[in-house]
C-alpha cells in the first residue's frame, strides 16, 4: 500500500512592502512535514523561510522590491512552497503574490522662492516691493526607489506652469515678472508627481509684497509775498507751495 502525501499550499497573498505579513500554510492535516517558501517578483527573488515545520510564517517583503514596479504602486509575483518529508521532496506548489508600495514611498521635493530686486536701492533691503520686485520659484523632484518624476508644477501670483518629465531628479523654475498690481501676502505652491502616481508633500510659501507707488504732485499754489516769504497780497514776490503724496 502506497500512501500519497499531498503537497502543502499557500493561498494568494497580498502584502505591503516593508510591513510584516503572516503567511499561513495549508498542510492538509499532515504533520511532521517541512516547508520551504520562496518568492519571485519581477527580476528579483528571495527566500521567505528555509525548511520549517511551522504552518504560520512571518515575513516582511523588502522595500527594495519597489525597483521592480517603477511605474505603478503595486505588482504581482509568485510564491512557491516546496514540501519535504524527511529527505524526500514531495513537490512544489505556487500561488500569486501581490505587493503594494508603502504609503511612505513618495517622491521627495525641494521647493524655494526667492525675491528678485534689480533696483540697487531696494535690493539690500531683502524685501519685495510693489512695482519693483519679482519672485523666482524653483522645485526639484526626486523619485523614490526606482520611480521617475512624471509631472511638476509651480503656481502663485504671476506664476502658473506645469511640465511633464520622465527622469529623476527633475528641476522646474519660473519667474513671476515684476509684481506691479499686487501687494500684501502672496502664496506660492509646488507639486511633484512620480511615475507611480504618488505626490510629494510640499508646504506652500508666502511672501509679503510691500505696497508702493510713485510720488504724486497733488497741487500747486502761487501767492504774493514779502521778501521774507510772508504771504502778502501786495507783496512784490511770489511764494509757490506744492502738495505731494506718496504711499509706502
Amino acid at each position: 500500500l502506497t500512501l500519497s502525501i499531498p503537497r502543502a499550499s499557500i493561498g494568494n497573498i497580498s502584502a505591503t512592502m516593508g510591513t510584516q505579513k503572516t503567511i499561513t500554510i495549508n498542510n492538509y492535516g499532515m504533520s511532521s512535514l517541512e516547508y520551504k517558501i520562496t518568492y519571485s517578483f519581477g527580476t528579483s527573488s528571495g527566500t521567505v523561510t528555509n525548511r520549517t515545520s511551522s504552518t504560520r510564517v512571518n515575513f516582511t517583503f523588502p522595500t527594495s522590491l519597489l525597483a521592480e514596479i517603477p511605474d505603478t504602486s503595486s505588482g504581482t509575483g509568485t510564491l512557491s512552497i516546496t514540501t519535504y518529508n524527511g529527505t524526500s521532496t514531495i513537490g512544489t506548489r505556487t500561488s500569486t503574490l501581490t505587493l503594494t508600495a508603502p504609503s511612505s514611498a513618495v517622491p521627495s521635493a525641494t521647493f524655494t522662492t526667492t525675491i528678485v530686486n534689480t533696483n540697487p536701492t531696494i535690493d539690500p533691503w531683502g524685501i519685495a516691493v510693489q512695482g519693483y520686485s519679482s519672485i523666482s520659484a524653483s522645485v526639484t523632484g526626486t523619485g523614490y526607489n526606482g520611480s521617475t518624476i512624471k509631472q511638476m508644477s509651480l503656481s502663485g501670483t504671476g506664476i502658473n506652469v506645469t511640465q511633464a518629465y520622465s527622469t529623476t531628479p527633475a528641476i522646474l523654475t519660473a519667474s513671476s515678472g515684476v509684481l506691479s498690481s499686487v501687494f500684501g501676502d502672496q502664496t506660492y505652491s509646488a507639486s511633484v508627481v512620480d511615475s507611480r502616481g504618488r505626490s510629494a508633500s510640499i508646504p506652500s510659501q508666502t511672501i509679503t509684497v510691500f505696497p508702493y507707488s510713485l510720488p504724486t504732485l497733488d497741487g500747486v499754489s502761487i501767492l504774493r509775498c514779502t521778501s521774507a516769504g510772508v504771504i502778502n497780497p501786495t507783496g512784490n514776490y511770489v511764494k509757490p507751495t506744492y502738495t505731494a503724496g506718496y504711499r509706502w
